[in-house]
């Protein structure tokens, strides 16, 4: 056979099989690309947690229904907090203790507490309404009087730093049948049994809590200070659209104390804002706050509160700006893909691979 003939038959002999890798190389090949798989998964989820914490803290509304014997709040708002004082006794004044305001001062007066000052509604025993305020310890003032004089001018009296309100029949109807929470406070008591009776308490509560949602405007000169101030504005302002972020309002267990007096949030968004309604032996409450968590202490729970707090997937699974933005996300990196990868076939010469 010549050379060329020889040649020419090994050009055309069966190509030899691919030479296999020993087992250990071919276990050593899974682990390395299992171990790549895992580190780049690792790496797109530490990723995205850091994305997601890039996120501003949840602006939440949440609302409290309860029926309770006690309610106190510290008073953020003197005018948010006033009420009509027609049908009180009035203790803790020396000029006026244990008199009927009505009488002692003449109708239509009004009590306006002072900023910081401590207030508490309890239904008693026998269904009437006390209202204690505690003052400054410095013997500051604790509240204003208002009323009409005899000339038809306003007057003001000044009151001392502990007054007691309680409902008589004996000073007439109460004009206030619907009494003032503004500010940081709880509703509820620990129930404790006493010989004179049990304490005070929360009889039955509901919570409903929503969340505001996450502003956003897509103008990129501004991610480098040169949006207009418009734009500047618009993401200064919070967006007041509202998202449920309980699928159902959580019940409060009976006994409780419910507080937003805890947390370092700014206090004027952990202000209750509201009024309790009175009852034969018990207050309606019907308030809201803006605070963050909502802490309550279940009877025999000691210390240690409890606490209801928007979470991070009900942001993301809620919020109706947020979901646009995962909306664009996924549509860039599932959608386009796949649509790239469907049309390229229809761009390909025969015989050509992209």
């Amino acid at each position: 056979m010549s050379s060329g003939e020889a040649t020419e038959a090994k050009a055309h002999a069966p190509a030899a099989p691919p030479r296999r890798g020993s087992t250990a190389s071919i276990i050593g090949r899974i682990f390395l690309r299992l171990t790549l798989g895992v580190a780049l998964s690792f790496a797109t989820l530490l990723a995205l947690i850091a994305s997601l914490s890039l996120l501003a803290e949840p602006s939440t509304h949440s609302v409290i229904r309860a029926q309770s014997e006690k309610a106190r709040f510290t008073v953020a708002s003197a005018q948010q907090s006033s009420f009509m004082l027609g049908g009180f006794r009035i203790f803790g004044e020396d000029d006026y203790d244990g008199q009927c305001v009505g009488q002692a001062l003449g109708p239509n007066w009004a009590l306006e507490p002072q900023l910081g000052v401590e207030m508490t509604y309890t239904i008693l025993r026998d269904g009437r309404l006390l209202v204690e305020l505690r003052g400054f310890e410095d013997g500051r003032e604790s509240a204003i009087l208002r009323g009409v004089g005899a000339n038809g001018r306003t007057v003001t009296r000044s009151a001392k730093y502990d007054l007691v309100l309680r409902d008589d029949e004996a000073c007439g109807p109460l004009q206030a049948r619907r009494l003032p929470i503004w500010g940081p406070g709880e509703i509820g008591g620990e129930p404790i049994f006493r010989g004179d009776g049990p304490t005070a308490t929360l009889l039955s509560g509901s919570l409903d809590m929503y969340g505001r949602a996450t502003p956003y405007v897509f103008d990129p000169l501004s991610w480098i200070g040169l949006g207009g101030e418009e734009t500047r504005r618009l993401l200064a302002e919070d967006d007041r659209s509202i998202y449920p972020s309980l699928s159902n309002a959580f019940q409060i267990p009976p006994g409780s104390r419910v507080s937003t007096l805890l947390g370092d949030a700014d206090p004027s968004l952990r202000a209750l804002r509201g009024f309790v309604i009175q009852e034969d032996f018990a207050f309606q409450v019907e308030a809201s706050t803006e605070s963050p968590e909502v802490y309550f202490f279940p009877p025999g729970a000691g210390k240690r509160p409890d606490r209801v707090k928007m979470s991070l997937l009900s942001q993301i699974g809620n919020d109706p700006n947020l979901q646009r933005i995962f909306q664009i996300i996924v549509w860039f990196v599932v959608v386009l893909p796949i649509a790239i990868e469907l049309i390229k076939p229809l761009f390909s010469r025969r015989g050509e691979t992209w």
